[in-house]
């Protein structure tokens, strides 16, 4: 004979946490966005250390897009 259960949960939403995370992910996102005009300007727009801050920068800006989609 089958054998029913009820299990019940809880789920809380917690935005402030979210918000909070969010606003974090921006704030280093305009660092990174600083620090890739501070290395174009020593080093040059073409530089690998410009770059490769650029792509760090573009990859803080993906995150947030993904955070703010979910």
């Amino acid at each position: 004979m089958a054998e029913k259960k009820t299990i019940e949960l809880e789920v809380k939403s917690n935005l402030s946490d979210a918000e909070n995370s969010l606003g974090s992910l921006k704030s280093q996102l305009r660092q990174a966005q600083a620090e890739v005009g501070a290395l174009s300007d020593k080093f040059g727009a073409t530089s690998k250390e410009a770059i490769a801050a650029a792509k760090n920068a573009a990859i803080l800006a993906d995150k947030i897009g993904d955070a703010k989609s979910l």
